[in-house]
C-alpha cells in the first residue's frame, strides 16, 4: 500500500460516483452493473483512506438526492436506488473479502494496529511515549526529511 495504490484508488472514485449517478437518474441496469464493478475495483485497491473519503462524498451526494426525491414524493425510486447501491457495495466488499480479511488480520500485528509485543529497546529514552498510544517520535520522523 502507499501512494501508488492511493492514486489507483483515486482513479476509480469518479467512475464509481458516475455509476451511482446513473442509478440516481433511473438508469438502473447500467448503473447497477457499473456501480458493482467500480465499487469492487475501488475496494480492491485496498486503500482504506481513499475508500473512506469516497464513502463520505457518496453519502452527501445520496443525501442530497434523497431530499429532492422526498420533496417530489418519489418513494419507490428511493427504495430501488437504496437496494441497488447497497447490493453494489456488498458485492464490492464480498468480492474483495480475502484481501480485506488478510489485511485486517495482519494489521493487528503492526505498530499502527496496536500490537503490544513491539520491541522498543532501540528507541531512545526521550522519544518513548509516556502515557500515550502514539508512535515514538524517532520512528515517526524517521520517514520524513526532518522535523
Amino acid at each position: 500500500m502507499g501512494h501508488v495504490t492511493q492514486v489507483q484508488a483515486l482513479g476509480y472514485v469518479p467512475a464509481a460516483l458516475g455509476a451511482y449517478f446513473l442509478v440516481f437518474k433511473k438508469n438502473y441496469w447500467w448503473g447497477a452493473a457499473l456501480s458493482a464493478v467500480f465499487t469492487s475495483l475501488l475496494i480492491g485497491m485496498n486503500h482504506a483512506q481513499i475508500t473512506y473519503y469516497f464513502i463520505i462524498v457518496a453519502f452527501f451526494a445520496t443525501a442530497a438526492h434523497f431530499i429532492l426525491w422526498i420533496k417530489n414524493k418519489e418513494y419507490k425510486h428511493i427504495l430501488v436506488t437504496s437496494g441497488i447501491l447497497l447490493l453494489a457495495g456488498a458485492s464490492g466488499v464480498m468480492s474483495n473479502m480475502v484481501p480485506l480479511a488478510t489485511t485486517y488480520d495482519y494489521s493487528n500485528a503492526t505498530m499502527r494496529g496496536g500490537a503490544a509485543n513491539l520491541d522498543t529497546s532501540t528507541v531512545s529514552a526521550e522519544s518513548k511515549p509516556t502515557g500515550t498510544s502514539g508512535l515514538p517520535i524517532d520512528y515517526a520522523f524517521g520517514w520524513s526529511y526532518g522535523k
